[in-house]
């Protein structure tokens, strides 16, 4: 898929399937950033959220696709995945907002129920296994990441399959001018 260009702001849709295209992407928003005038910094901490963002889509969900739509004031992140959605913990009547405690809530204990973890080899089921096991672990820690870098962050299931994750994020400094 090639990505569509805009030139009232830089808007594309790529294509996430591995860890080197979550990285592709985020090298990709760094760049039209600095491009559009944004500060360095800024541009970094935009690159990072959409690295996280697609990484968690790729890592728990499969195959995806990331849009940005950026400008020279704002920038919006959507990915999408081919998944089975977020866990319901995750998510508060069909969404969760960045302020969301169970985007940060620690791991509970070894006490035979079930972690942030491993949630997701129950979803569906009335109750969790009493032992587990992990399918590709993680703590939330790309989530909590993003939460910070984004301005706004919404979480939810996609009604025909996979999860979305939808960020926005304002530069923080003052803009440099287009490169």
């Amino acid at each position: 898929m090639s990505a569509a260009v805009s030139r009232a702001s830089e808007i594309c849709a790529l294509p996430v399937e591995s860890r080197a295209d979550c990285l592709g992407a985020g090298i990709r928003a760094r760049e039209w950033a600095l491009s559009l005038g944004w500060d360095w910094r800024d541009a970094d901490e935009l690159a990072i959220l959409v690295v996280e963002l697609t990484n968690n889509a790729v890592r728990h969900g499969g195959p995806g696709i990331c849009r940005i739509d950026l400008d020279p004031s704002w920038a919006s992140v959507i990915v999408e995945d081919s998944g089975r959605g977020f866990p319901p913990a995750f998510l508060s009547n069909g969404a969760a907002s960045a302020s969301d405690p169970a985007l940060v809530a620690p791991p509970q204990e070894a006490s035979g129920s079930a972690s942030l973890k491993s949630i997701d080899l129950w979803v569906g089921e009335a109750e969790p296994p009493v032992d587990p096991i992990p399918r590709s672990g993680g703590l939330g820690a790309g989530l909590s990441c993003a939460r910070r870098l984004a301005d706004t962050l919404t979480l939810e299931n996609r009604p025909e399959g996979g999860a979305r994750a939808r960020a926005s994020r304002r530069p923080r400094r003052r803009p440099r001018g287009p490169a």
